[in-house]
């Protein structure tokens, strides 16, 4: 199958002002697109990054001209546009392309049961199973994740599923992994811990279908496909285990500050790492620091600290505590940006 959202433009990235907003050059010109998808995107939305969107002249209603669509991730489009999640997905099943749900049709989109809305029925003889469709484009070299930002929604879609799977009904999670180059799936235990610990604990009822998507050139989807593994011991070995947290803020010079605490308990406030420096270096006043944890086996703080200073344009030395200095966000690095990937992801799978 194609994504066929118009005409598709050849765009580069700027900037995001607005989780539904990025503003990209065209052709030289600055233009606003929307972006449909509200996850936080840092892997993919650097700066100079091809985006693909399409045009939309008809609507005079509209705020925007352009639809942000995809974005290119070593070298491949990444589907962005989480409302075509979904009809990805209903053109897998009626086509029998995902193992495990080959006697399955849908029989209906957005089904509501209890107190949430599905994305699918599906039906196979008088059996029913209701499917919820999320949109992964957070991946390293070989382990895929989501959520890439907190989603309440998302712990709220498992708890219900779980809870109608002891209805009589089958339930499951499907993960649309927007890239072929990963074999492992695991919820971000990193980022929202919550969602991690629901689709860890409703794993007996609920079936979870990490499939994969690869897009060519022209957005239309490969024939192959394949079905993730989910290694949840790796998730129970590290999801009370030691880690590092990453601290950042904004410095009194207009540059970016880093530094690397460990927490023994990563499932404690994450506040309190940062308790023992405040007041000790030159935080500007009003602003919080941002807080990126990660979870693992074993302490981190040693090796992060050591990646962080060799990407640092100055580092400093606080009562013993090491600050690195950046003229910009780390976030805007690609450099920093997949060093979190990999010792959020593909790290795991080496420990």
């Amino acid at each position: 199958m194609a994504v066929k959202p118009g005409h598709l433009v050849s765009a580069v990235f700027m900037e995001r002002p607005n989780r539904f907003l990025v503003r990209c050059r065209i052709n030289g010109n600055v233009e606003e697109a929307f972006l449909p998808n509200p996850g936080r995107l840092r892997e993919i939305l650097l700066p100079d990054t091809e985006l693909f969107v399409s045009a939309d002249d008809r609507n005079q209603k509209r705020k925007t001209r352009y639809t942000v669509i995809a974005a290119r991730r070593k070298g491949k489009p990444v589907l962005l546009h989480t409302h075509m999640s979904n009809s990805v997905v209903e053109n897998l099943i009626l086509n029998r392309r995902i193992t495990g749900l080959e006697d399955w049709t849908v029989g209906k989109r957005e089904a509501t049961f209890g107190h949430s809305r599905f994305d699918f029925l599906l039906k196979n003889g008088g059996r029913h199973l209701l499917l919820e469709v999320k949109s992964c484009t957070l991946f390293g070299d070989r382990m895929a994740m989501f959520p890439d930002a907190p989603s309440l929604r998302g712990k709220k879609h498992v708890e219900e599923l779980y809870r109608l799977s002891g209805q009589g009904y089958d339930a499951a999670v499907l993960f649309l992994v927007q890239s072929s180059h990963p074999d492992f799936f695991l919820p971000d235990f990193h980022t929202d811990p919550l969602f991690a610990e629901a689709l860890y604990s409703s794993r007996d009822r609920l079936a979870v279908f990490p499939v994969t998507a690869e897009w060519n050139e022209s957005l239309e989807l490969s024939s192959g496909n394949k079905i993730l593994q989910v290694p949840w011991r790796c998730y129970e070995n590290r999801r009370n285990g030691e880690g590092c947290c990453i601290i950042m803020g904004n410095a009194t010079d207009d540059r970016t500050w880093v530094t690397v605490g460990r927490s023994l308990n990563m499932n404690g406030s994450l506040k309190k790492v940062a308790m023992g420096i405040k007041g000790r270096f030159p935080f500007i006043p009003g602003t919080k620091p941002e807080y990126i944890p990660i979870r693992a086996d074993r302490p981190l703080e040693d090796e992060i600290t050591k990646n962080i200073g060799l990407m640092a344009e100055e580092e400093v030395s606080v009562e013993g505590r090491r600050f690195f200095l950046f003229k910009k966000s780390p976030w805007h690095m690609e450099r920093f940006v997949e060093m979190i990937v990999y010792f959020r992801s593909d790290r795991i799978l080496e420990e």
